[in-house]
């Protein structure tokens, strides 16, 4: 595909052509608003993202912890491996 302009044009049209199909058709593909799911899915979001954020700073301090007293490697030795 990289090597291949007339390949590269074929598919540039094609994803063009897709991308006006769907911009004309908009109401085919809107999603519906449901309240109930939308709370789920705003509540699911926030728990993950600040179980991620907890995870990620319990890790960074674990590994200060360890570099300070000695007990563990260099500071950014190993912190993306924990």
């Amino acid at each position: 595909i990289i090597g291949n302009p007339s390949l590269n044009h074929r598919y540039r049209k094609g994803f063009y052509s897709l991308f006006k199909t769907l911009q004309q058709n908009q109401t085919t593909f809107d999603i519906p608003n449901i309240e109930l799911i939308s709370t789920i899915t705003n509540v699911f979001v926030f728990a993950t993202t600040t179980f991620a954020i907890c995870i990620v700073l319990y890790k960074v301090i674990e590994a200060q912890i360890q570099a300070s007293n000695g007990s563990g490697d260099a500071l950014t030795a190993n912190i993306v491996q924990k």
